[in-house]
């Protein structure tokens, strides 16, 4: 029973480690993109005000 539930927590660790770093690099790439869009929004939005 014992050797069960070690391995149990052993593949509950991996599993949240995993979905952990996935987390951290969606993140990533999200906020990266985001940046992006937001400076070309604001050039955007500069190049209308001085029209």
């Amino acid at each position: 029973m014992n050797t069960s539930i070690a391995t149990f927590m052993k593949v509950a660790l991996t599993v949240t480690v995993i979905v952990a770093c996935l987390f951290v690099v969606g993140y990533t790439l999200v906020d990266d993109e985001s940046e992006a869009y937001k400076e070309i929004v604001e050039v955007q939005k500069n190049h209308e005000i001085f029209d």
